[in-house]
């Protein structure tokens, strides 16, 4: 395989990579919840606000998390879990608005200690003060989330286009810059959620074996 190509060449992850990553995922602490929260992350960057958050859950489960082929009627699957021998619950059904109602969070859960739940109708979400800190003790349990095998997931359906063949800063910049972690004048406080949240060892990491050429491409 060439490692250098036209522009416009498009770059897959290789599906074995795909399930390493969710298998890393997987061995660390993280409540399933944190799907959502990501949801409303990108959904607040993109609107310029963290109040009042009403996100378009078929659309960003559709994108980041719909896997092919389902699981007995469940098309989402969320590589997160926090409980032993319960993983086949992070596979979701398509009644994602009653998988996410306000009703569906108690006012215990570790969700509710990092969004405020407003039940409407019609429903909203507003992130906390100091959210990011938040979610990193209550979603990722007093633990940085790997960024890189995380972004290898949300991304394992797009490839990305390069003349050269993708790094893993390559997939940790896409991900910044789609859920509002690329520091600008309109966003001060991005670097610091990122590094609070996450733990980001893209620099050091040889993915010269992750990705294939989508087909067609040269």
């Amino acid at each position: 395989m060439s490692t250098a190509a036209d522009a416009g060449t498009r770059w897959l992850l290789k599906p074995a990579v795909v399930g390493s990553c969710i298998k890393q995922l997987f061995s660390q602490r993280i409540h399933p919840s944190f799907s959502f929260y990501l949801c409303l992350k990108r959904l607040s960057f993109r609107r310029k606000r963290t109040d009042g958050l009403r996100p378009d859950l078929n659309e960003f489960f559709g994108t980041f998390f719909r896997v092919n082929g389902d699981s007995a009627g469940r098309p989402f699957f969320r590589p997160f879990w926090d409980e032993e021998g319960k993983i086949d619950r992070a596979w979701l059904n398509p009644n994602l608005a009653g998988s996410f109602a306000p009703s569906s969070f108690r006012a215990e859960s570790p969700f509710r200690r990092v969004v405020d739940v407003s039940a409407g109708p019609p429903p909203s979400y507003s992130l906390l003060s100091k959210h990011a800190e938040l979610a990193h003790l209550h979603l990722a349990y007093n633990r940085p989330i790997p960024v890189v095998p995380l972004a290898a997931f949300l991304y394992r359906d797009f490839g990305l286009n390069s003349p050269q063949l993708p790094t893993a800063r390559s997939l940790v910049t896409v991900f910044k810059f789609e859920f509002g972690y690329q520091p600008g004048p309109d966003n001060p406080s991005a670097d610091e959620e990122f590094d609070v949240l996450y733990s980001d060892n893209s620099g050091t990491t040889d993915v010269s074996d992750w990705f294939e050429l989508a087909l067609g491409a040269s």
